[in-house]
């Protein structure tokens, strides 16, 4: 893909050139940029990647991924597992995000500030930057922006001291390999830090879609007020499609993230690390792959592509087997001797995770509080109606089948207050990001997260239990509802990755080299499994 937007650029010629130098076939170099592509091998292909200018290389990367021909989550960072040495010299670690492709930098603000003054300086608009940084007329120099970035965060100097200046800023662009065009307007402060180094808070759209949907099909009947017309039916139907494909994606993450959490070896299994995927199958273990309803049978999809029908009836299933889970017997989900950990009876932390279902270590009356938040909003959905008013706005609904004003208007209230549950009890896979970590001289540490709608999240630690991980601080996790462990003094965090071609490769890397059997009659060595 990334090859052939080359032959298709202004460095095709050289590309088909050296393909035709290297082969002697004189034809492999004609045709498409695909049918190039096509007759080469994938030692070729990548050595001609690496006759390509750093800048125009990179400018392709950033095009494919921001026009989302290569589809990266939101959430995702994708690093080399090896950063190879060349004749002595090592290569430079670089990572590739949504926002595009970047060199990895240790101390970012350091590098925001003096390539600022440098390019300032460099462009005779020394006395611009003393302006903009203090509004006085001061001398600028390297540290007076530095002493800015103490006071401003990044964003309001990007928004204040770069992006006024189009010769700043784009001479900024330049030396970060950055081509400010491929950037749609509002995401331009965010690609700057990105470049930079910085860990840009990054989320995907869908419970931020699921609001505003859900406020176009409330506006959409409002302004309508009483249906009259096929045209007020189709205006209705319109917004109401788009509100129960996030409807649908709510309850789907809704279910399968709460059985996913309590139903899980997270210390073993699991690594702590979040995946949709997982979430997914792990439904069909705990409730069943198919349930019983009179004479019909329904079955979880693993895949996630459940109809509303399926949902509902598995939103019940979900709500009575965790309401079941504090006076549930442990009995039967003790970890075996054999999978604790060296550690597990020493230290002043006790290991925290003695079975291999999660809701068996929970606290019980945290339990209790946690199902009872569960089944606040399954009672809200059930009063939504959801099933009847989406299937009433199906096309081939007659004017008397259709769905009233006010069925609708109770519908969008009542899914509206569960998805409000569901946000601020954290009951559903929603990412949040570091803003701020602080230490003190008695090694107390706070952690200020926030969510996709910029509502922040406080934790302490060090955690008072053992078997959890140490989370990098630059990394999206997921915040687990509620004190589910008290003793641990924190709520339990999970990293969240998404599923990814990339990230289903190198998942479990780095991985143990499997003996090889000897084949006692011959000389062949034959690799075991």
């Amino acid at each position: 893909m990334l090859l052939a937007r080359l032959i298709a650029s202004d460095s095709g010629p050289a590309i088909r050139a050296a393909v035709e130098a290297s082969s002697s076939d004189k034809s492999r170099h004609r045709g498409s940029p695909a049918d190039v592509v096509r007759r080469l091998s994938d030692r070729e292909r990548l050595q001609l990647l690496m006759t390509i200018p750093t800048s125009t290389l990179w400018f392709f990367i950033d095009q494919i991924v921001t026009t989302g021909t290569i589809k990266i989550s939101a959430h995702e960072t994708r690093r080399p597992k090896h950063v190879i040495d060349f004749a002595g010299s090592q290569a430079e670690a670089l990572e590739l995000s949504s926002l595009g492709v970047r060199r990895v930098t240790r101390t970012p603000i350091i590098k925001l500030a003096t390539k600022v003054w440098r390019v300032y300086d460099a462009n005779g608009k020394s006395d611009d930057l003393a302006w903009r940084l203090s509004r006085k007329a001061v001398k600028a120099s390297r540290g007076a922006v530095l002493a800015r970035l103490g006071t401003s965060d990044p964003y309001s100097f990007v928004k204040d001291i770069i992006l006024p200046s189009a010769e700043v800023t784009t001479a900024l662009a330049t030396e970060l390999d950055m081509d400010i065009s491929l950037y749609p307007e509002g995401s331009t402060t965010n690609a700057l830090l990105w470049k930079f180094g910085f860990a840009i808070p990054r989320f995907e759209d869908t419970y931020s879609s699921l609001r505003k949907r859900l406020q176009h099909f409330q506006d959409t009947i409002l302004r309508i007020g009483r249906i009259s017309s096929e045209t007020d039916r189709e205006a209705i139907r319109s917004a109401g499609v788009n509100l129960f494909v996030s409807a649908e994606a709510f309850l789907n993450e809704l279910i399968s993230f709460n059985v996913w959490l309590l139903y899980s070896d997270h210390f073993l299994r699991t690594k702590f690390i979040f995946r949709n995927q997982d979430a997914c199958e792990s439904v069909g273990g705990a409730l069943g792959h198919e349930l019983g309803t009179g004479s019909q049978t329904i079955k979880w999809d693993a895949g996630g592509s459940n109809t509303l029908g399926v949902l509902s009836s598995y939103l019940s299933a979900a709500a009575k087997w965790i309401s079941g889970r504090a006076s549930a017997p442990t009995g039967d989900v003790m970890r075996p001797v054999s999978d604790f950990p060296h550690y597990r009876n020493s230290g002043d932390r006790p290991f925290a995770f003695n079975h291999v279902q999660f809701w068996a270590d929970a606290d019980r009356e945290a339990l209790e509080s946690y199902a009872a938040d569960f089944a606040k909003v399954v009672n809200e959905l059930g009063q939504a109606n959801l099933a009847y008013v989406r299937n009433g706005l199906d096309h081939t609904r007659t004017e008397e089948t259709f769905p009233s004003i006010d069925s609708m208007l109770l519908c969008v209230t009542r899914l509206r207050e569960a998805f409000d549950i569901a946000d601020s009890r954290r009951l559903i896979p929603k990412s949040f990001w570091l803003r701020s970590r602080q230490q003190d001289r008695y090694g107390r540490i706070e952690y200020e997260y926030e969510d996709y709608a910029g509502r922040g999240v406080k934790l302490i630690g060090p955690p008072g239990v053992a078997g959890l991980p140490t989370i990098p601080d630059e990394v999206p996790v997921i915040i687990a509802p509620g004190s589910l462990l008290p003793e641990a003094g924190t709520d339990i965090r999970f990293i969240l990755r998404s599923n990814s071609a990339y990230d289903l490769y190198w998942s479990g890397y780095p991985r143990r080299a499997r003996p090889e059997a000897r084949d006692v009659n011959s000389d062949t060595s034959v690799s075991r499994g």
